[in-house]
């Protein structure tokens, strides 16, 4: 499991868009950058959010990769 660090200026964007952004794929993708910079692990990123282990670790690799 990959370590990421978040800033504070990139935590308080990822809480706001991960209910006000207008396009659901964004807040969908947000969500799973918030849990990542909680702790979680990928298999619980899964569960929580819904989401295919290849989607969370998909999102995980465009974040890393900018």
């Amino acid at each position: 499991m990959r370590h990421f660090d978040f800033s504070d200026d990139v935590l308080e964007e990822i809480q706001r868009d991960r209910f006000k952004h207008p396009t659901r794929l964004v807040q969908e993708r947000m969500e799973i950058l918030w849990l990542k910079a909680h702790g979680i692990s990928h298999a619980q990123i899964a569960e929580l959010s819904c989401a295919a282990r290849s989607t969370v670790q998909r999102t995980l690799d465009l974040y890393a990769n900018g």
